[in-house]
């Protein structure tokens, strides 16, 4: 097996090949980039040190396109110390900076990928974000560079410009400089301007390379202006009476459209991502839904909620005044950041956000029901809502994570041992010990394997000091006759 013995760590390394199976949970990322461990590594035996074989290959010393008139020697950069298992663990980088001392430094793993490429074509362009012409390379391993466009890191081709350190993704450098999108009614123009503080008008995040309309201040990031293409007939897909989207204020307003790829733009139902695939909203109230979201239904009974003939039904979240808000019974936390939507019951102000209603709703539907059995207690757990306590202390706790609770939240719960726990902590963890249960009786198993061996070779030993005992018996006799 390869063993280095690599200037950066005073302990010899050994090399591994490291997996998403296989690898340690408590091993800390390269010391070389930072990045995750993956394939050929080198670890130290001794030691939580480890290294990309990739990066224990860095050059001492490069010339490089960003500061070409001196050479570039590396050194380790010391970083703020990690933790691992309650021990501080020296955490580093490797880096390169000006063997002349005239202050540059540029990051190992940044280097690296933008030495210059002799099998790439040296196209150069002019490009609206930039006064210099941009080079084109290829960064063909993992950085830290962001694309000055988009702001995302950089893995592939890319135009950059070497005397500034201006990088740019190439589908930003190649896009159009203007287009009609399905979500705004006049062509939007291509525009960079990283002074102000713009914002995308679907995904509400900066931006300073969009495509904007000049008339109403519209803009969309290239993010959402590229992965937004495809409009759908809207009268093709929704959802039926009663959903979500016959019930929306914005229903007259709604299109349907196609998501490309992975989107930032977030579904005012469930709060996440729109994903590949068909969506609907009205672009121009930033109002955005899955097709799935939009078929859900705006009414219904959820056995969470025992009162007979109490209904849910969804609500549009008034996040006007923060002190106010209603905390969803189950999960007892506030109205999420990105949510706009909960289900609560007019009569009692039972409230439950979309994720715990719909997710608690189809595990009831899927088979489960109101009694549950958790490996930490003896006895089979009853959902309630504010249940009755023997002696009331004023202290409310979850007997599974141990935190404060609500009292007046529902929880799993037997009465009579006084048990209680949230709701989430008992259905998402109610089978998490099993594998625990397996790990310990394999440890037991071994354990007695172990101690039966002991117990063998205490036996064999015994036998042997016997023997010899008695032999010893018989030199004296001989020696005595």
């Amino acid at each position: 097996m390869d063993i280095l013995h690599h200037s950066s760590h005073e302990h010899p390394l050994r090399l591994r090949e490291l997996f998403v199976d296989n690898e340690p949970p408590d091993l800390l990322h390269c010391g070389g980039c930072e990045f995750p461990l993956r394939g050929p590594t080198y670890c130290c035996d001794q030691c939580k040190f480890v290294l990309h074989r990739s990066c224990a290959e860095f050059p001492l010393e490069i010339t490089h396109p960003f500061h070409s008139e001196h050479r570039l020697d590396i050194f380790i950069r010391e970083l703020e110390p990690a933790w691992s298992d309650g021990h501080e663990v020296p955490w580093q980088t490797f880096a390169y900076h000006c063997s002349q001392g005239c202050g540059f430094r540029l990051e190992g793993v940044d280097a690296i990928a933008t030495l210059a490429d002799e099998e790439v074509s040296h196209e150069r362009i002019w490009h609206m974000s930039h006064e210099h012409q941009l080079t084109a390379c290829s960064l063909k391993r993992e950085c830290k560079l962001e694309c000055d466009g988009c702001k995302r890191t950089i893995l592939g081709e890319a135009f950059v410009c070497y005397g500034c350190k201006f990088v740019l993704h190439k589908e930003c450098a190649e896009l159009p400089q203007s287009m009609q999108h399905p979500f705004h009614v006049s062509p939007l123009d291509l525009i960079f301007d990283p002074a102000s503080a713009s914002e995308c008008s679907a995904c509400k995040t900066p931006c300073i390379l969009f495509y904007g309309c000049q008339e109403c201040q519209y803009r969309l990031d290239v993010s959402c202006a590229t992965s937004i293409l495809t409009v759908e007939d809207p009268t093709e897909e929704g959802g039926g009476g009663g959903s979500v989207v016959e019930q929306s204020p914005h229903v007259r307003e709604f299109t349907c459209f196609q998501v490309m790829s992975q989107s930032r733009i977030r579904c005012a139902f469930c709060s996440m991502f729109l994903s590949i695939g068909q969506a609907c909203g009205s672009p121009g109230r930033c109002f955005f839904l899955h097709n799935s979201c939009a078929k859900e239904p705006v009414e219904l009974s959820h056995p969470l909620h025992l009162e007979p003939e109490h209904h849910l039904t969804l609500e549009e979240i008034d996040k006007s005044d923060r002190y106010f808000l209603d905390f969803c019974s189950c999960c007892s936390y506030g109205s999420r950041e990105y949510s706009k939507y909960h289900f609560k019951c007019q009569q009692c102000h039972f409230t439950l956000d979309t994720d715990c209603c719909l997710e608690s709703l189809a595990f009831f539907q899927g088979g489960g029901n109101m009694h549950i059995k958790h490996p930490l207690h003896d006895h089979r757990l009853r959902f309630g809502r504010n249940p009755v306590q023997l002696y009331d202390t004023g202290e409310y706790y979850c007997e599974i994570c141990a935190k404060n609770r609500h009292p007046d939240r529902g929880v799993y719960c037997c009465v009579a041992c006084e048990f209680f726990a949230h709701i989430e902590c008992a259905l998402k963890e109610r089978n998490l010990n099993v594998t625990d249960d397996v790990a310990l009786k394999e440890i037991d198993d071994k354990i007695a394997s172990l101690q039966a061996a002991a117990e063998a070779k205490w036996k064999e030993l015994d036998d042997i000091a016997s023997k010899l005992e008695a032999l010893g018996r018989k030199i004296d006799e001989t020696i005595r006759s």
